[in-house]
């Protein structure tokens, strides 16, 4: 649960991170406004309802973070945003995650709506890359540049320090297991 709420906080301290840079770096006003509330939204999903954590409450945040993430992506740039590698740190702990093949496919299913449906809204122009993050001269812009490079970097960080929640978890297990069979053999 803990692994959760640490790995969405990072993602909004990155999204408000990107929303001011890009306000920085001259994005549209309107882009601007739909991205803080993308990443309000995000917030609400993470922070409500705070609870038992249950097969349903993960699927909904899940979900939910999928829904965030397919926005993120059409509204800065579609399939061809610099947040694209964002979405590789939420696929594999989602798998990990979900117990159940119905769940893991519900999951893989949602990512590749999410996928298509930001594919068909990169057609238009609302999905398409802007200043500033449009190609300069035929070359990715500075900015463009940044962001990606500040996705690969949390994606990177947020894989890391899942495995690193498994590891410690595994090892857990297995110290615990060790001291009952040290325990079964006291006995016998």
């Amino acid at each position: 649960e803990r692994l959760g709420v640490d790995h969405c906080n990072r993602v909004l301290i990155f999204q408000v991170g990107v929303l001011a840079f890009l306000a920085l770096r001259g994005f549209p006003g309107t882009r601007l406004l739909v991205h803080g509330a993308i990443c309000l939204f995000y917030l609400a999903t993470c922070r409500y309802p705070a609870g038992p954590v249950t097969e349903r409450v993960k699927m909904r945040v899940l979900t939910l973070g999928l829904l965030s993430y397919g926005a993120w992506l059409a509204n800065t740039g579609g399939l061809s945003s610099p947040l694209l590698p964002m979405g590789l740190g939420m696929l594999l702990p989602a798998m990990l995650i979900f117990e159940t093949p119905r769940q893991k496919l519900s999951f893989g299913a949602g990512a590749l709506g999410v996928l298509v449906g930001v594919g068909l809204v990169s057609l238009w122009p609302a999905g398409a890359l802007v200043s500033p993050l449009a190609p300069r001269g035929g070359h990715a812009s500075p900015e463009f540049v940044a962001l990606a490079a500040g996705s690969v970097l949390v994606t990177a960080f947020q894989v890391s320090m899942f495995w690193g929640y498994i590891a410690t978890a595994y090892d857990r297990v297995a110290l615990e297991l060790g001291t009952r069979r040290e325990e079964l053999c006291s006995l016998g």
